[in-house]
């Protein structure tokens, strides 16, 4: 398993990974005309320098470290419950005595592993709509 930065020739990768996996994880509250149009590159495009690609025999995961912010970790749909989010999450924990993220309030699997991995809510919530808040977790080395 390696875990590098995304250059431009990672790039593809990381977005094919990246699109595939937003789409499945946001499928439940966007419009179908929303995730086909979305701008995917251009929003990795703004995370270049900070944007991680985790490969094993293929691409299977990216994640965005920038300082103690850590996000945008997805895991491409069919390499779920692998491992390979906890990877990326000590990958950071690795280089970053703090971390803060965020995750939608319906994401239990993310919440779970997270929690899991000693990240704690920290009470700044962001409301998105009708049942719907990003939720901020923080983690702490002890």
């Amino acid at each position: 398993m390696e875990i590098k930065p995304v250059d431009e020739q990672r790039f593809c990768d990381a977005l094919n990974v990246y699109r595939a996996s937003w789409i499945e994880s946001h499928r439940r509250i966007c419009t179908p005309d929303f995730l086909e149009n979305r701008d995917y590159a251009g929003y990795l495009r703004q995370k270049m320098g900070t944007l991680w690609l985790i490969s094993d025999t293929i691409p299977v995961g990216v994640f965005n470290l920038d300082g103690e912010n850590f996000g945008d970790l997805y895991i491409h749909p069919h390499c779920q419950g692998r491992g390979y989010g906890t990877a990326c999450i000590r990958f950071a924990m690795e280089r970053m005595p703090r971390l803060r993220l965020t995750v939608l309030s319906d994401n239990r699997a993310a919440i779970g592993l997270y929690e899991k991995m000693n990240f704690r809510f920290t009470g700044n919530d962001a409301f998105l709509r009708d049942g719907l808040w990003e939720r901020e977790m923080v983690y702490t080395e002890k």
